[in-house]
């Protein structure tokens, strides 16, 4: 009969019994785990910094286009070329080295079809949404509220209605979330 219990030397047979059977059944996932290299290869867009980038369907052909800043970037398909058309879209404000656009919050703000997007500022202290046109124009900007410094926003569906409320971090003020209660009206 197998005794579980230590022997002379502290080793339990039950050690000498699980060590193998552990072995055996960890073994094949760990050599199903192969260390393989991540590659990540960088594709240059545009020399511009501005504070934050979105990924948006401007022209709702399908292929995800990007919008950072005072321009977007259509999507023309070719992995050489892609993303080199820049399309102004307006001026954002600037102060110093920093422009007041610190997120870039993809939303159809006022259910026209076309993606527009929330973004907030740290210095004119305002969430704001720039209006998508449909067409190669500036894009129209229109403040949500005054909210203090905006560090950045984010966007939750936090009532589960399966519309996005939008959440500005604002580390001097209050916290706050505003809810889109129809075409381009917010609500505190």
């Amino acid at each position: 009969m197998l005794n579980f219990f230590s022997n002379t030397h502290g080793i339990s047979v039950r050690t000498f019994v699980l060590c193998p059977f552990l072995c055996a059944i960890t073994t094949p996932f760990l050599w199903a785990q192969k260390k393989e290299k991540i590659k990540f290869t960088p594709y240059f867009v545009a020399a511009e910094s501005f504070e934050s980038v979105g990924v948006i369907d401007v022209n709702n052909d399908g292929k995800p286009d990007l919008v950072s800043g005072d321009f977007y970037y259509l999507n023309e398909g070719d992995a050489k070329t892609i993303f080199r058309k820049r399309h102004r879209l307006g001026d954002q404000p600037a102060f110093a080295e920093y422009f007041d656009d610190f997120a870039t919050i993809p939303i159809d703000v006022n259910k026209d079809g076309r993606m527009d997007f929330v973004t907030g500022g740290w210095f004119g202290e305002t969430l704001r949404w720039h209006e998508n046109p449909g067409t190669n124009e500036e894009w129209p900007a229109h403040e949500i509220a005054k909210v203090g410094n905006v560090e950045t926003v984010r966007a939750w569906d936090l009532d589960n209605d399966g519309q996005v409320e939008i959440v500005p971090n604002t580390p001097n003020s209050p916290l706050h979330y505003f809810k889109l209660e129809g075409p381009g009206k917010f609500v505190r």
